[in-house]
C-alpha cells in the first residue's frame, strides 16, 4: 500500500471522530484551519501511533491542509531525518495548537534542537524564535536534556528576554520566553537564579510582554 492510500486509509478513521462542537470553538476563539474535523489530539495521537514511524508518509500528510492529518504526521515523522530545514518550512504558518505540539512531540527530539535554536533566535522570524524556545525548552527536561550544554542555555535564555523587550506586544513570544525559562530553572539551583535574573532584566520594561514574563516566572520559581 502506498503512501497515498495509507493517508486516505487514516483520514477515513479519522472523520469517524468528528466533532463539530470542537471546531465551532476554535473558531469562537480565532483557531482557523482550511479543514478540520475536531478530533480530539489524544485520539489522533492513539490513532497515528497505530502507524508507527513513517518518515515519507508523514511529509505526506503534513502537506495537506487538514488539521488531523498535520497532527498526525507529528506522531509518524521520523525525528532523525527531520532536517533544520524542514522544520523551518513546516513552521510557518503554525496554529498555535501546532507549533505546541510540534515541539512537545517532534521537534524537542531532533539531534539538532540547541543548533537549531540557536539559528533561530539569532534570526529575525518571530515564527522561528517562538519555536525555537519552545522545542529548547522541552529538550532542557526532556530525557536527554543533560546532553545539552548550559552555554548554549544560557544564551538562549539572554536572547528570550531581549526578544521579549525589543517586542514587548508579541504575546505569542513572550509566552514561548517564559515557557523556555520556566524549564531552564527546573534544571539546577544555578539554572533557578539565572531563569530569575533574566526575568528581573525586565522589571523597568514597559508592556503585556515582560509583565507576563514577570509575573509568570516570579511564582513558577517560588516552589522550585
Amino acid at each position: 500500500m502506498n503512501d497515498t492510500a495509507r493517508m486516505v486509509g487514516l483520514l477515513r478513521r479519522l472523520r469517524t471522530e468528528t466533532n463539530g462542537a470542537v471546531v465551532e470553538a476554535m473558531e469562537q476563539r480565532g483557531v482557523h484551519y482550511p479543514l478540520s474535523y475536531g478530533v480530539a489530539a489524544h485520539t489522533i495521537k492513539k490513532i497515528a501511533g497505530e502507524y508507527g514511524t513513517d518518515h515519507s508518509l508523514a511529509l505526506l500528510l503534513f502537506s495537506q491542509q487538514v488539521r488531523e492529518l498535520k497532527l498526525a504526521a507529528l506522531y509518524i515523522a521520523d525525528p532523525a531525518r527531520l532536517s533544520a530545514g524542514i522544520m523551518e518550512q513546516w513552521t510557518h504558518g503554525m496554529t498555535p495548537e501546532l507549533a505546541d505540539h510540534a515541539a512537545a512531540v517532534l521537534f524537542c527530539r531532533v539531534d539538532h534542537v540547541t543548533e537549531t535554536a540557536l539559528e533561530w533566535t539569532g534570526g529575525d522570524d518571530r515564527e522561528l524564535q517562538s519555536m525555537a524556545l519552545l522545542m529548547l525548552g522541552r529538550a532542557a527536561t526532556g530525557p536527554d536534556s543533560r546532553t545539552l550544554p548550559d552555554s548554549a542555555l544560557e544564551t538562549i535564555g539572554r536572547r528570550a528576554v531581549a526578544l521579549v523587550a525589543k517586542t514587548p506586544d508579541d504575546m505569542r513570544l513572550s509566552q514561548a520566553a517564559t515557557f523556555f525559562l520556566a524549564r531552564l530553572a527546573r534544571r539546577g539551583e544555578a539554572q533557578r537564579d539565572l531563569a530569575r535574573a533574566l526575568a528581573g532584566t525586565l522589571e523597568e520594561t514597559p508592556g503585556a510582554g515582560p509583565e507576563h514574563l514577570r509575573s509568570e516566572i516570579g511564582w513558577q520559581t517560588e516552589y522550585l
